[in-house]
């Protein structure tokens, strides 16, 4: 904020105040890119250093929060994401461990933790999504699990596999193109659609942040949920996501766009990004779908007869 200051004095206008959002919110991006990005490499084979940054430091929040519930950083909502997603790196980090030690049982019994990690993350979202009515993120929560349970069934073996580059592939291999690409937009419509905190953008640009490097990192899911469970770590200790952290010229939706992306432009984003993630579930399976078709039998003509 104080950088942001720097570049753009504070201005009272309205069009002071869309640049100072704008301005605010590509260094925030480009912060998080940095920073994110020099997490990612520090740790990629240190294992050490990623027991450290995916357990020791998500354990220290949790207790936190359990000691000092009068903080206001450690919302309920934080606590939750922090201690699923530190289940996923936990396991990421044992399969390392299981991997370097040479037990092949370990990287199949990690690999159907994953898949049993995944199904209760969709079962949480689904409940918490009926709960609040938010039909459009159920739908894209269920093509996403549909997609991650169509690729877990169509594997031939379930094994973690770490690559040379000490890249740990969920499943024997890196996650598809359609699964990334369903992330993004449903991501997308978690962050701003359903997200409580909007009009503020921080997490929304954080995440987004997040996602581009894991995309990158050539291992999708490892590297998100590593990053994203750090996100909610420095949240849960800072709370730079709070509305009360910082103004309303900083990393916001301008005022002059607010109250009509309240109003009517998150249900048109909502709506927009259902049909996004419908045509990609459906290029998705294509072809299981002609598959399906092609083993039912065909119907009787006249000259069958």
């Amino acid at each position: 904020y104080s950088f942001c200051t720097l570049l753009l004095p504070m201005d009272t206008n309205k069009d002071g105040n869309f640049r100072r959002n704008v301005v605010s919110a590509v260094i925030v991006f480009v912060l998080a890119m940095n920073y994110l990005g020099g997490l990612v490499t520090i740790t990629r084979g240190r294992l050490w250093l990623e027991i450290f940054i995916s357990v020791v430091m998500p354990v220290g929040l949790l207790c936190g929060a359990w000691w000092s519930r009068q903080s206001r950083h450690f919302s309920g909502r934080v606590f939750q994401l922090c201690l699923i997603e530190s289940i996923f790196n936990v396991s990421a980090v044992c399969s390392l461990v299981a991997y370097r030690v040479g037990w092949d049982t370990g990287l199949w019994l990690f690999g159907w933790g994953f898949a049993v990690f995944f199904a209760f993350q969709y079962l949480g979202f689904a409940v918490k999504q009926i709960t609040l009515r938010k039909w459009h993120g159920l739908a894209m929560s269920t093509m996403l699990i549909t997609l991650v349970a169509r690729w877990f069934w169509k594997v031939e073996d379930v094994r973690i596999k770490i690559s040379s580059k000490q890249q740990v592939w969920i499943w024997g291999e890196e996650t598809s193109v359609e699964i990334k690409a369903l992330y993004f937009f449903w991501a997308t419509n978690a962050l701003l659609c359903d997200n409580l905190q909007v009009p503020k953008l921080t997490t929304w640009i954080v995440h987004i942040a997040s996602i581009i490097l894991s995309v990158a990192s050539g291992e999708f899911f490892h590297i998100r949920l590593l990053t994203a469970c750090h996100l909610f770590w420095l949240d849960g200790w800072f709370g730079y996501t709070c509305l009360q952290t910082t103004p309303d010229d900083f990393c916001n939706i301008p005022e002059t766009h607010s109250s009509w992306f309240m109003r009517t432009g998150q249900q048109q984003l909502a709506r927009l990004c259902t049909l996004i993630c419908s045509v990609i579930f459906l290029l998705a399976i294509q072809d299981d779908v002609q598959s399906f078709l092609a083993t039912l039998p065909s119907p009787l003509h006249d000259s069958d007869l």
